[in-house]
């Protein structure tokens, strides 16, 4: 069994098999957790050091990161696969238009060409998560493609077909050191592969100055926190039924 049908402590790397994951900052007032998405990025192309495979498409502003925060700083070398290989998107979000950024998102993951999507997912509704899943597995020759959907911390109770949703709260230095920044990343929910038994489902995740954005993975043991964000399986024994709902 290979460590991503058995994450254990490396359970973090569900958030890059193919499927839709979403991303919430632990409150509304927080940004979307981008540097965290983009060291996993970054996670992934050096699991496959022959290069970059694919472009990423960045789709909507409000999920756009600085474009040096896309270049990694290695001993007296930058590097920057990551940002050659982005591409950014700018697809709006209002109904009148079609729901463009839901459609330039599912037209993304089925691209056979494309590496990863990070996408704007404010207001996405249960339908529309439900026809990007089916977009993000639908190659399986290719083996899929895997979306990052970041949204607000207040949709974290809204319904969603995700594979997986993810919570990033940052961390304040204990000793004022301005130069490592750190984020705990939360697993909230997995759908049909949770980690092992005693694996973890906390990460902290530390990034030093002078290392660029190479960072550090390291489990939390410990139990998770509930949040009532709920499986399907789950919510579904919570809706109520065609008969009270008329009576």
């Amino acid at each position: 069994m290979d460590k991503d049908s058995a994450p254990g402590s490396e359970g973090w790397r569900l958030g890059l098999t193919p499927g839709l994951h979403e991303w919430f900052p632990s409150k509304p007032e927080r940004p979307p957790p981008l540097t965290v998405l983009i060291a996993l990025l970054w996670q992934s192309l050096d699991d496959h050091p022959g290069g970059v495979a694919g472009p990423v498409l960045w789709i909507g502003r409000s999920c756009w990161p600085y474009p040096l925060s896309l270049v990694r700083h290695t001993d007296t070398v930058a590097d920057q696969h990551l940002l050659d290989a982005s591409v950014f998107i700018d697809a709006g979000r209002s109904r009148s238009a079609g729901a463009d950024l839901v459609w330039s998102i599912e037209q993304a993951a089925r691209c056979p060409g494309v590496r990863a999507v990070v996408a704007d997912g404010s207001g996405l509704t249960m339908a529309e998560s439900r026809r990007l899943q089916i977009a993000a597995e639908s190659d399986r020759q290719r083996g899929g493609t895997p979306i990052q959907i970041v949204r607000s911390a207040h949709e974290r109770g809204v319904l969603s077909a995700s594979r997986s949703r993810w919570r990033v709260t940052t961390e304040v230095s204990k000793e004022h050191d301005d130069r490592t920044q750190g984020w705990t990343v939360e697993l909230l929910r997995c759908k049909g592969m949770q980690p092992d038994a005693g694996g973890a489902r906390r990460w902290c995740v530390r990034r030093e100055h002078g290392s660029g954005n190479q960072a550090r993975w390291e489990p939390i043991v410990g139990p998770a926190s509930r949040d009532g964000d709920l499986d399907d399986t789950v919510a579904r024994r919570h809706r109520p039924s065609a008969q009270s709902r008329t009576a």
